[in-house]
């Protein structure tokens, strides 16, 4: 860890996906990207990221969140795992096949855009697969959380885009919700716009909503979760998250959850989520997990440029 920050990565490989969801007979779906980055002493296991509103591809070398996840593992020696961040865009949700006309990003990511990356880039079946999302990514974290959950073996849900509010539910009612949670209206409308946007209709949200997903599937048997926020959240969405983080509790799951009075959206510490990450990390063995003398885990000479 260098004075201000983390190491900088052993490799990276940023690259334009080539699945278009065009070879199964689908529908095109809008260009993606990814980076990938492996630090020294990387783990073979890999943490999938979904990143914020206007964010990209790049986001996970760029905030201080995630620069302070990466600064505390290597100062506890945790083995960072290789990150894989995924982006469509500065606004995009998982949402299935049935959502509606934006619907099946779930599906290609799942199905195309993962092992597309696993077999360009990292070249090895991952130990573990690992989960995070902010803000809006924590939407889309929430939807591999509970429709793939053998997939992943655990997931940091941070300032999840998640409320109890419908953005079919009345202007009144919605307007009630700002007034609860002390949101600010234009941020709390724009979020009800992308949404219904995406999901069109009463059933397509209660099939997506993080909320609605949570009273039907936490179990005892979910994968270990981390959520936290600011109980300040301009769009309102640490009353979500508060819940959220309730019903995993109510229903057994293996979970932490951190709110900071009076923070903002997404105003969070880092070394929680790190701790938490980390927690869950197989035991490191020379025998099961060997050091690499040369080379790195990323695929040499399949790096493809933007």
């Amino acid at each position: 860890m260098t004075q201000n920050g983390p190491a900088a990565p052993l490799r990276k490989v940023c690259a334009l996906g080539r699945a278009t969801g065009q070879e199964a007979g689908g529908r095109a779906f809008p260009p993606w990207k990814f980076c990938a980055y492996e630090y020294p002493d990387s783990s073979r296991s890999v943490l999938y990221y979904f990143h914020g509103i206007g964010g990209s591809e790049h986001d996970w070398e760029l905030h201080e969140l995630e620069r302070g996840i990466v600064s505390r593992w290597q100062a506890l020696g945790i083995r960072p795992p290789i990150v894989v961040s995924i982006s469509f865009g500065p606004v995009w949700l998982l949402t299935e096949r049935t959502a509606g006309p934006k619907g099946g990003l779930f599906e290609f990511v799942r199905d195309q855009a993962i092992p597309e990356i696993r077999s360009r880039v990292l070249g090895f079946a991952p130990e573990q697969n690992w989960l995070m999302g902010v803000s809006m990514g924590g939407f889309n974290a929430s939807q591999f959380y509970f429709k793939d959950p053998r997939f992943f073996t655990r997931a940091a849900i941070l300032c999840g885009a998640m409320t109890q509010v419908s953005p079919f539910d009345s202007p009144y009612t919605v307007e009630n919700y700002i007034r609860r949670t002390r949101a600010v209206a234009a941020a709390v409308w724009t979020a009800v716009l992308i949404m219904k946007s995406y999901l069109p209709s009463p059933a397509a949200w209660l099939a997506h909503s993080p909320i609605e997903l949570a009273r039907a599937r936490f179990s005892a048997t979910s994968p270990p979760l981390f959520v936290a926020n600011g109980t300040a959240d301009e769009f309102g969405f640490h009353e979500g998250n508060i819940d959220f983080a309730r019903w995993a509790r109510e229903r057994g799951v293996a979970s932490e959850s951190h709110f900071y009075p009076g923070r903002g959206h997404c105003q969070i510490e880092a070394n929680p989520v790190a701790d938490f990450l980390g927690r869950y990390q197989f035991p490191f063995s020379d025998a099961s997990h060997p050091k690499k003398e040369t080379g790195t885990s990323l695929n040499e000479g399949r790096v493809y440029g933007l």
